[in-house]
C-alpha cells in the first residue's frame, strides 16, 4: 500500500516555515498581502450587501470551486515538484500576513473556524502532488519501479478526501466563521450592557 505520510510531513513543514518566515517579514510586505486578500473579499462583501440571499447559496461553491482548482493544479503540476510546494508556501505566507495585518485576534477568527478543515485539506493535495512527482522522478531516473497506475489511484482515492473536507470548510467559511466572528465582535465591545428584571 502506497502511503503519503512522508510528503504530508514535507508539506506540513513547507507550511510552517512559511507561517514562520512570514511572522518576521517586515509590516510592509505582510500589509500588501494582505490587501490582495482584501481585494479578493472586496466583491463578495458587495455581492452580499446587493443580494445577500443568492451570494449566501452561491459563496460556498464559489470557495469549493476555487480550493478544489488549486489542489488539483498542486496534483497535476505535482511532477514539478516546485509547483506543491510553491502553492503551500504561498497558503502559509497569505494566511500569516492576514491575520498579521490589523486586529491579530479577529483576523486569526476569520481564519481559524474554517482553516482547521481546510490548511490541511490544502498540505494533503500538495503532498498527493509531492507523491506524484516523487513518483514521475524515480520511475524516469530508474531510481526504483514505481507503479505510477498504483499512486494515480492513491490521488485519485486522496483527491476525494480532499474534495470532501474543502467542501466542509466551504460551509464552514459560509456559515460559521462570519457567526464566530460576530459573537467574538459583540462580546468584546461592551454592547451587551443593559439590566435584566
Amino acid at each position: 500500500m502506497i502511503e503519503v505520510r512522508n510528503e504530508v510531513i514535507l508539506a506540513s513543514l513547507v507550511f510552517a516555515i512559511a507561517v514562520i518566515v512570514s511572522a518576521t517579514l517586515p509590516p510592509e510586505v505582510r500589509d500588501r498581502a494582505s490587501m490582495e486578500v482584501e481585494r479578493t473579499v472586496k466583491p463578495f462583501e458587495e455581492a452580499f450587501s446587493v443580494k445577500p440571499f443568492e451570494t449566501l447559496i452561491t459563496l460556498p461553491v464559489i470557495i469549493l470551486y476555487n480550493n478544489f482548482r488549486v489542489a488539483v493544479i498542486n496534483i497535476a503540476l505535482g511532477p514539478t515538484i516546485v509547483v506543491p510546494i510553491a502553492i503551500t508556501a504561498f497558503n502559509g505566507f497569505y494566511i500569516t500576513s492576514f491575520v498579521m495585518s490589523g486586529n491579530v485576534i479577529e483576523n486569526f477568527l476569520l481564519i481559524i473556524p474554517h482553516g482547521v478543515v481546510e490548511i490541511p485539506a490544502f498540505i494533503l493535495s500538495a503532498a498527493i502532488g509531492l507523491k506524484l512527482g516523487f513518483a514521475v522522478i524515480l520511475k524516469g531516473l530508474r531510481l526504483r519501479d514505481v507503479s505510477l497506475a498504483e499512486v494515480l489511484a492513491l490521488c485519485i482515492r486522496y483527491l476525494s478526501i480532499v474534495l470532501m473536507l474543502f467542501a466542509i470548510a466551504a460551509l464552514i467559511e459560509t456559515f460559521l466563521t462570519p457567526s464566530v466572528y460576530a459573537v467574538y465582535k459583540v462580546l468584546t465591545s461592551g454592547s451587551l450592557g443593559g439590566s435584566v428584571g
